[in-house]
């Protein structure tokens, strides 16, 4: 897909503009990556920015309109009571 129809029919939302880098011959970052193929997988959006709901792709998580998204590396309990107990030895001092 050319940069030039990717302006033309995609609409304005998160990946086009990835996508058109990535259509420049430009290099993208892995986070561009995969937004650049959420929109080429979703035709553009042309009927909408929404959730596309396809739960088998392994980039589902990072689907820019997914409300369950992965927003970072998941932190055990363990390691949020640790860092609990360093910031109150922080704040005594």
């Amino acid at each position: 897909m050319k940069a030039e129809e990717i302006e033309k029919y995609g609409i304005r939302a998160k990946g086009q503009a990835e996508l058109i880098k990535f259509a420049q011959g430009n290099e993208l970052t892995r986070g561009e990556a995969m937004l650049a193929k959420c929109y080429e997988c979703n035709g553009g959006y042309t009927d909408g920015a929404k959730d596309c709901k396809a739960k088998v792709c392994p980039l589902y998580g990072y689907m820019p309109y997914n409300e369950n998204r992965y927003r970072g590396k998941p932190v055990s309990d363990e390691r949020k009571e640790a860092l609990r107990e360093q910031l109150k030895r922080i704040k005594k001092i």
